[in-house]
């Protein structure tokens, strides 16, 4: 994909992708849905080629749920603290304002766990929180993905 920047996928990404899997919870992995330029949004934000849209990605979107689960890495994560950069924060608000609720897996919770058991039940309660939508499917103009 011509002027995206790489993404490299972490051991817990692919983690979570085989937990998901044994779990037999339908995702699609780094979906990514297109945002029209004339929303309210910088251009200049995970911009996309010359073509005016921009795109934003999720590590795990799960439509049954209409769910976007970000594994989230220390980039995420002011240095030396546990809070969330506005990077991140900004992009669970556009998450959320394109309809997806929104789930987050910090590093430092994952490490901590340390059998197939715990980090099974983690992402169980993880998923439990969540309330199922009306509409678990939005719109599907300006997806693109793979699933699993």
């Amino acid at each position: 994909e011509a002027g995206r920047e790489e993404r490299s996928v972490s051991e817990g990404q692919r983690e979570i992708s085989r937990i998901f899997s044994s779990m037999g919870i339908t995702y699609v992995e780094d979906r990514t849905r297109a945002i029209s330029s004339r929303s309210r949004i910088k251009r200049d934000v995970y911009s996309f080629g010359d073509s005016g849209d921009t795109l934003l990605s999720a590590d795990f979107y799960i439509p049954s749920m209409g769910l976007a689960v970000e594994v989230d890495g220390p980039s995420h994560f002011f240095v030396n603290t546990l809070k969330p950069t506005g990077k991140t924060l900004f992009r669970n608000r556009i998450h959320e304002a394109k309809g997806w609720k929104v789930v987050c897996i910090p590093y430092f919770e994952w490490e901590q766990l340390e059998s197939e058991q715990q980090k099974v039940a983690y992402l169980s309660d993880l998923m439990g929180t969540i309330d199922h939508p009306v509409d678990p499917e939005p719109s599907q103009e300006g997806f693109s993905g793979s699933s699993e």
